[in-house]
């Protein structure tokens, strides 16, 4: 097995520091992104049931690679 580099510990530990006390999954996350982007593109304040969301995505780069790929395909040209 290979050890892991000091570069991915220090990614590890940052997502360890993020993480919240109540975390949802990729599924609910997933689920409500296209809400999320339309409250986010408008700049206007999360709503609580929200926060998960965008704390998700800070800690989870698989869903941040699909929100991102989400905002890109919305973009105007």
């Amino acid at each position: 097995m290979m050890e892991p580099t000091r570069e991915q510990l220090v990614i590890l530990a940052e997502q360890l520091a993020e993480t919240a006390a109540e975390e949802i999954d990729c599924e609910a996350v997933l689920s409500c992104v296209s809400a999320y982007l339309e409250i986010a593109e408008a700049s206007k304040t999360l709503p609580p049931e929200l926060d998960a969301v965008a704390q998700h995505l800070k800690v989870c780069p698989e869903c941040l690679e699909e929100y991102q790929a989400l905002v890109r395909a919305l973009a105007p040209e």
